[in-house]
């Protein structure tokens, strides 16, 4: 992740990454720095907000998790119900996850079965490695809830842990579902063992996981107080550990002048793919006008990249070493 940052500054999901890296080892105060950070870059980017969001509810903000939610699914609804299409699977996911850690188990429990319906209806197997939790966490709003029990879907996800331990495969995670799987049926001492095999193993989200509601049974037990001192512990050794990473300078955004670049070298209209791009004179400063967005003005983040602020999207656009504007690449 250093070596991508090195190679390019503005790499937002590098940024988010690295982010992610420092909450999982507990400092929450650096997550916040760099994501911050990755927000100011890339400000409605759905993965940059996700996972903001997943830090908030590890910190416990989870009524200022709801709110950011469900405002950015409205935009993202709204988006895709424009292009004709409706919500998609992993956000009716978010939105689960935001009511449900809300209290909200009759909301949770409708968008959590939205997301089994939208597997089950493109073809898709119900349970994946995507939405194991999300569905476990079903089954659990359905119990608190005295909505109908599901036990073919109960089923379905014992079949798929199943499978995938006779195929051999060990990891944390893994631990981690047969934990939430004891859960769902109540089965304290299995959920216990699951979640110190599963941090053995190197799985570090039990802080936010602790705070499930899902969880609430294994809280007041002494083990868990035992797991989670350990777990402190091992945070507390690999924050250590971690080699030091210099949050970039935020780019410079000044709009491009023809004071600052030769006219021929940038005005004209350039091929993009099956898009053509016309960059232009306007008062003295260059715009850049596609048939795929409206006329903006053109800004450089470094010698060679230069982005165009599309309002739902950016869009960034490298030269080639004839100094022309060949290709570009949608953020």
């Amino acid at each position: 992740l250093a070596q991508q940052l090195e190679a390019d500054p503005f790499d937002s999901k590098a940024i988010v990454n690295i982010a992610m890296l420092y909450a999982m080892v507990g400092d929450s105060g650096k997550a916040t720095e760099w994501l911050n950070a990755a927000r100011q870059l890339d400000p409605e980017s759905r993965t940059v907000l996700e996972n903001y969001s997943v830090l908030m509810l590890q910190q416990g903000q989870f009524k200022q998790h709801r709110v950011l939610a469900e405002a950015e699914i409205e935009r993202f609804g709204r988006d895709l119900a424009a292009s004709g299409t409706t919500l998609t699977p992993e956000l009716y996911m978010w939105g689960g996850y935001a009511a449900y850690f809300d209290g909200d188990y009759a909301v949770a429990y409708e968008r959590f079965m939205k997301v089994a319906q939208s597997y089950a209806a493109t073809g898709r197997t119900v349970v994946t490695d995507d939405n194991f939790e999300a569905l476990c966490l079903l089954i659990h709003a359905a119990n608190e809830t005295g909505a109908p029990s599901n036990p073919e879907l109960l089923a379905s996800l014992r079949q798929f842990l199943q499978q995938r331990t006779e195929a051999g495969v060990i990891h944390h995670r893994i631990a981690y579902w047969q934990a939430l799987l004891a859960a769902t049926t109540n089965d304290l001492p299995a959920t216990l063992a699951h979640l110190s095999t599963a941090v053995n193993r190197g799985w570090r989200e039990l802080g936010f996981s602790n705070q499930a509601p899902i969880f609430a049974p294994a809280r007041e037990a002494p083990e868990m107080t035992e797991l989670l001192a350990r777990f402190n512990e091992l945070l507390a050794r690999e924050r250590e550990q971690m080699p030091a990473l210099t949050l970039p300078a935020p780019p410079d955004t000044t709009p491009i002048s023809l004071a600052d670049a030769q006219r021929d070298e940038y005005v004209g209209t350039y091929r993009a793919g099956i898009t053509s791009i016309r960059v232009y004179d306007q008062g003295g400063e260059l715009w850049v006008q596609s048939s795929a967005f409206p006329p903006r003005r053109l800004v450089a983040l470094g010698p060679d990249q230069f982005l165009v602020d599309l309002s739902s999207r950016r869009l960034q656009m490298f030269r080639d070493a004839e100094n022309r504007l060949t290709h570009y690449e949608e953020h």
